[in-house]
């Protein structure tokens, strides 16, 4: 699973062998001792009056994260996602079976939208 700041409140799948075992069910969100620092009137006017982003500084500093690395596509590493391609193709059967009948109990059709790898289209790469 991968850390982030709201990745617990998520539904989660156990996934082995290219079957769907389980689901893990989400956690609600738990603030951490730095969120008091984001609810201060400091953090709010610099992050909102002179728009400074914790990310654009850790980047000024320490550089880019995977800036050059020809590994990730759209932030995805490709060759990990290609690795699990069995169990991520059951997640998603099994997620999508499940929105549409969702979609249904309510009398709602399930429109499921797509991003792409944004920057290899804007730069005109023939794998985009």
């Amino acid at each position: 699973f991968t850390p982030g700041r709201y990745t617990s409140s998520f539904l989660k799948l156990r996934v082995e062998g290219g079957k769907v075992l389980g689901e893990i069910a989400p956690e609600p969100w738990r603030p951490r001792a730095v969120e008091w620092l984001r609810q201060t009137a400091t953090a709010r006017y610099f992050l909102y009056r002179w728009q400074v982003r914790p990310q654009a500084l850790l980047d000024a500093f320490l550089g880019p994260a995977q800036a050059e690395d020809t590994r990730f596509a759209a932030n995805i590493d490709v060759a990990s996602v290609l690795s699990r391609e069995a169990d991520i193709r059951a997640a998603t059967d099994y997620m999508m079976v499940r929105l549409a009948a969702q979609a249904r109990s309510i009398g709602a059709q399930l429109l499921v939208a797509m991003d792409g790898d944004r920057s290899a289209i804007y730069a005109g790469r023939p794998d985009s």
